[in-house]
């Protein structure tokens, strides 16, 4: 962006568009503009500054960003490196079938729709080395953490194993280990039959390797091939005797194949390497002197143990080399800079010794004035480039302005009279929040996100005004972080309490936490809420509060302050013992302005509580206005904290609640969210929650809020737990839905 900005202005012609400045500026008031004077010698000082200013902002912006040791932190800077965010988790069918190919228990996966849309079978071929049981087991937790939302793994088996014996006549160089080629010849027919693409072997040439041959993956083959990243890309069918054969040419020291032949045990020829069963594979037996070899026209004697060795030695090699997908110099982490110390000098220490002559006269106090007004703007110039790694930040706690204080630098100088209107004026053009929010929106749409529009959403309405600008930051900064694990694992489902792509970018974006239904119910009742359909008749009559000297002191102000432990609200207000409370009441127990305070009769302060009712409930006396304004904020942090922990989301696929049938809505599910505090009692809020669930859910999938209250959110709660440890308790969970979406 910078390349095509003018270059800055050298110090001749800052200085003379500062003169010519000043000579429109003065009039006739000044007329010496010899170097003698103390204003031009100023103007030079203030150019000198500007030019060393420009200096450093030309620098290159790693070198700004990088700290005092040398190091980049992209991770604090919001930057990711490339393996982070150009990994994608499976979106179809062959996706998934090419991450399953990178486990090491299994070589090759094969999955099939089972005539509904969304339910899958797999047939599992196991890699050498491991049992079904554990190749079955390893494909059925990837296939739960990386599911498509609205997708089910219906069954899964192993295939069943053909074994057969490897045979044939091959011709070797004159230097070669008979042993070695030997060992990669069966071991890469074995791997081969199993489903393994040995051709596209980094440093092999291919049919889809083209100019990579020789190297790995870089980041331009990652883009274009995202799931090349993850796993072996599946087969066309089933590799024939074609596949062996030009695999078997790319052994190092093989001459020739004379005879290559697979036969079953029974002694049955498999002339085009397949098996007979569609649903088997052929599995090799260990090498039992069949292959023979040639060498200078002799055959060569193998030692079988030596061969063992080498089997084994080839195969760890594969499989490492198998992991190592990637070229090294393109996948390299970005180099660390050179750090730049952008320190101020003031101009005090630049200017001549004439000029700091008796420092008690009037022309020495303005003169001092004016340079302390001109260091003041040197540097806060100087402070945006020295602070860039904390503007370009990550952490959404990065709030605190680091403009200098004008004001105060001209009211130190004596330039200015003192007013408080100063402080005011100052914090409303402190403009820290929005340039962070700026950086942050940056950094996200690197990534090909927005944040959506909060507009009138109510998103922060149980915060004080003060902490919103802080809280819409720090919201930007968690879906920054999250984006990589977002989009790695786009359109997946959820997992047990990992919610997956889907709903944690919903969780993300709509600020909600993850949780379980538990989670809510233990936090109402740690807090010893029973919610009534009437609450406990108040005790304070409207019309007998005693109002202040002013009245608009009976009114809370809002201020930061941490919550208390909701155990304790029983002992602060007598009548919340019983525990009975609103919904309502609840939700309006975080406002501010539901909470007044007012002098008591016969001395002290009181804390009341509106709950819209005719009277108002008592919150506890104080000794003073001041200790009733912090209680009450602390009673009001205390309702916010805990609706809080009434929030959360969760997907409840449809196929995934047929239980031991088949009956479901193909692509459909509910997205069960809690309705009683006080953002996701508002209107506004749940129609911003509708909003996003819509973009963030897979164009083919219909996902359908449901807010519950508090009783039916319980019966929810025991039915998810229920569901959790027992899939067969499905079909009672999707009837507890079904009747409360119709109660809504």
């Amino acid at each position: 962006m910078t390349e095509t900005l003018p270059p800055p202005l050298t110090f001749e012609a800052l200085r003379q568009e500062a003169i010519a400045r000043a000579q429109e500026a003065s009039s006739d008031l000044w007329t010496d503009y010899n170097l003698h004077d103390p204003g031009v010698t100023l103007l030079e000082q203030t150019c000198f500054a500007l030019t060393e200013l420009a200096f450093r902002a030309d620098l290159p912006l790693r070198d700004l960003l990088t700290g005092p040791e040398g190091g980049l932190d992209l991770d604090a800077l919001g930057l990711f490196a490339p393996a982070a965010v150009l990994r994608s988790a499976p979106v179809t069918r062959a996706d998934l079938e090419t991450c399953l190919g990178s486990l090491p228990q299994a070589a090759r996966v094969r999955l099939s729709e089972e005539g509904r849309r969304g339910l899958l079978s797999a047939r599992v071929i196991p890699q050498a080395g491991f049992t079904d049981e554990e190749a079955v087991a390893a494909v059925a937790a990837v296939v739960s953490a990386h599911r498509p939302l609205c997708t089910d793994l219906a069954g899964i088996e192993a295939a069943r194993p053909v074994p057969a014996r490897l045979s044939g006549r091959i011709v070797v160089g004159r230097r070669a280990l008979p042993e070695r080629v030997a060992a990669e010849v069966w071991l890469r027919v074995g791997l081969i039959l199993r489903g393994t693409p040995l051709a596209d072997r980094p440093g092999e040439v291919g049919p889809d390797r083209g100019e990579r041959a020789g190297r790995g993956a870089s980041r331009a083959d990652i883009a274009a091939d995202p799931m090349r990243f993850e796993g072996i890309a599946p087969l066309a069918g089933t590799p024939g005797r074609s596949a062996h054969v030009a695999a078997l040419r790319l052994v190092p020291d093989l001459s020739e194949i004379v005879a290559l032949d697979l036969t079953s045990e029974t002694g049955e020829a498999l002339p085009d390497f397949r098996p007979a069963d569609p649903d088997g594979y052929v599995a090799l037996l260990p090498p039992d002197g069949g292959l023979v070899l040639v060498q200078d026209g002799v055959e060569v004697p193998i030692d079988p143990a030596r061969l063992e060795q080498e089997i084994s030695r080839l195969r760890a090699e594969f499989f490492a080399t198998e992991a190592n997908r990637l070229d090294p110099v393109d996948w390299a982490p970005p180099r660390p800079g050179v750090p730049r110390s952008l320190d101020h000098v003031p101009v005090n220490a630049t200017l001549p010794a004439i000029y700091h002559f008796r420092p008690g006269s009037a022309e020495a106090r303005q003169l001092a004035g004016y340079r302390s007004l001109i260091d003041a703007v040197l540097g806060a110039m100087t402070a945006d480039l020295d602070r860039l790694p904390a503007l370009f930040s990550a952490d959404g706690a990065q709030q605190v302005s680091h403009w200098p204080h004008l004001p105060q630098a001209g009211l130190d100088a004596g330039l200015i009279a003192s007013s408080p209107e100063w402080g005011a004026a100052f914090a409303r053009h402190d403009r820290w929040h929005d340039r962070r929010a700026r950086v942050l929106d940056l950094l996200i749409a690197l990534q090909g996100e927005a944040m959506p529009t909060e507009g009138r959403s109510g998103i922060d309405r149980d915060l004080p005004a003060a902490a919103r600008p802080s809280a819409a930051l720090q919201r930007r900064a968690r879906f920054l972080h999250a984006l990589p694990d977002i989009n790695r694992r786009r359109g997946t489902g959820p997992d047990g309490i990992d919610p997956g792509g889907v709903l944690l970018k919903f969780l993300c974006l709509a600020d909600l936490p993850i949780s379980r239904p538990a989670d809510v119910v233990a936090a109402l009742e740690d807090a010893g809420i029973g919610f009534a359909a009437e609450m406990p008749q108040g005790t304070v009559q409207r019309a007998d509060i005693a109002a202040p000297d002013e009245t608009l002191d009976l009114l809370l102000p809002e201020r930061a302050v941490p919550p208390m432990d909701p155990a304790a609200l029983g002992a602060v207000m007598p009548w919340f013992a019983e525990g009975r409370l609103t919904p309502r009441a609840f939700a309006r127990a975080a406002l501010a302005d539901s909470w007044l305070i007012a002098p008591r009769t016969g001395g002290g302060w009181q804390i009341l509580f509106d709950a819209g009712g005719e009277a108002l409930h008592d919150a506890g006396p104080t000794a003073d206005r001041e200790g009733a304004v912090a209680g009450a904020n602390r009673l009001r942090a205390t309702f916010a904290a805990l609706g809080r922990a009434c929030e959360g989301a969760w997907i409840i696929e449809d196929i995934l609640l047929r239980g031991a049938g088949t009956e479901f809505a193909p692509h459909s599910g509910t997205l069960v969210l809690p309705g009683w505090s006080l953002r996701t009692a508002s209107p506004a809020f749940r129609r911003h929650a509708a909003r996003l669930i819509q973009r963030v859910a897979p164009a083919h999938c219909r996902l359908r809020p449901l807010w519950l209250g508090p009783s039916a959110f319980a019966a929810f709660a025991t039915a998810w737990e229920d569901w959790a440890a027992d899939p067969a308790a499905g079909p009672a969970l999707a009837a507890l839905l079904a009747a409360a979406d119709g109660g809504a």
